[in-house]
């Protein structure tokens, strides 16, 4: 039986810079991002996208992009004709970007309600993987989260194994301290963890505990924790030269747990991770041409 994915979090409308006042819009958001590369790492794996969409035409070429990508949508209703959540990447002088973000009104904000709704953790029983974010948590009401984790423990021992990246972002939390205390308990509950080392340090995140964790430490590689053995791998030389990193934590995070997910051991998933992030950065956008683009 094909293996089966579901990777719950945001999808965004990305509005990106192209020189004057050109702009191009794609889709693009952390979990979606790592679900593309899951499913093209491993095509084989059946790999859904649990969220929400608007009724409105920005959301139905939404759900066309993943189509095209092989993702499904089994498990992202349609509820009301709210638009997806937006961001504008701004470049300075330097070429640095900064982001501004319009979500408030995103249906995805709505996924656990929805799921609750729908059946809960019934409702993605007997899947080998399931994968979430810090940001997925970070979007629903802070009232909610306490319910989302009710959910990740409702799923131990009834889904293959439950992956979390805890991709902090300040700007969606209170502050470090209610972001570390949920996500630390998220950690708790899951059997692979994929934060950065960043995200590790502004935090206090404690792995101690975690029977496979795979830490980015960006340009250093990542390091690997299997129970207590750590190994550190270096990062794989780019083919190019590097112009955007956009989405290479993201393209990690989906390699790693496709391999993992077919079979292969840790350090095997991981070499494989970072080679395909390294060709991530030499291209534009979060989402890379497939290979069938450029055919």
């Amino acid at each position: 039986m094909m293996p089966r994915a579901i990777c719950i979090g945001e999808c965004m409308l990305e509005v990106r810079p192209l020189g004057g006042e050109d702009y191009r819009l794609s889709f693009a958001g952390d979990v979606c991002n790592a679900a593309v590369y899951l499913k093209r790492s491993a095509p084989s794996i059946d790999v859904q996208f649990l969220s929400a969409t608007g009724n409105d035409a920005l959301s139905a070429k939404m759900r066309h992009f993943w189509a095209d990508l092989g993702i499904g949508d089994d498990l992202c209703p349609s509820v009301g004709n709210d638009p997806p959540g937006l961001y504008v990447i701004d470049l300075d002088h330097r070429g640095e970007r900064s982001f501004v973000y319009w979500r408030s009104v995103s249906p995805a904000r709505q996924w656990l309600k929805l799921l609750r709704a729908a059946g809960g953790a019934d409702r993605l029983a007997g899947a080998d993987l399931v994968l979430l974010s810090g940001i997925s948590l970070a979007i629903i009401a802070e009232s909610e989260q306490a319910q989302a984790l009710e959910l990740l423990a409702a799923l131990r021992g009834r889904v293959g194994r439950i992956a979390f990246d805890p991709n902090y972002r300040p700007q969606l939390w209170p502050d470090a301290v209610v972001a570390a205390g949920v996500m630390q308990r998220a950690i708790a509950l899951s059997d692979i963890v994929l934060p950065s080392l960043e995200d590790v340090r502004e935090l206090g995140l404690d792995l101690s505990n975690v029977k496979e964790a795979v830490t980015s430490l960006g340009a250093g590689g990542c390091r690997l924790k299997i129970g207590r053995d750590v190994i550190d791998l270096p990062a794989s030389t780019p083919p190019a030269a590097v112009v955007d990193t956009s989405g290479a934590g993201d393209a990690f995070t989906g390699c790693y747990l496709a391999a993992r997910l077919m079979g292969h051991e840790p350090r095997e998933a991981a070499q494989r991770a970072l080679d395909l992030a390294a060709q991530v950065v030499t291209f534009f956008g979060a989402i890379m041409p497939s290979p069938r683009d450029n055919a």
